[in-house]
């Protein structure tokens, strides 16, 4: 179970399924981190905060996922072996 005030980040947040995810934590009034290749694109949600990465480069990826006592919500496949990789 992940404490009320751990901020989450999530991956994919301007996609199908990436924007579902941050809007019902917005709903919720959960804190987030938005990771996005392209902060334009990013949605405006309140308690979100934009972390931009090129989800090619691992170590722009490990940066941004790297935050104590943050948990992750990855809504990307092509991604998720550097989320686990960080935070395990």
């Amino acid at each position: 179970m992940i404490a009320a005030q751990t901020p989450i980040a999530v991956t994919g947040s301007t996609g199908r399924l990436g924007v579902r995810v941050a809007r019902r934590l917005s709903e919720l009034g959960v804190e987030q981190r938005l990771l996005v290749r392209d902060a334009t694109r990013a949605p405006d949600l309140p308690r979100s905060h934009i972390a931009t990465a090129d989800y090619s480069d691992r170590s722009a990826l490990v940066a941004a996922l790297s935050r104590d006592g943050q948990a992750a919500v990855v809504a990307q496949a092509d991604i998720a072996d550097v989320a686990v990789a960080v935070l395990t």
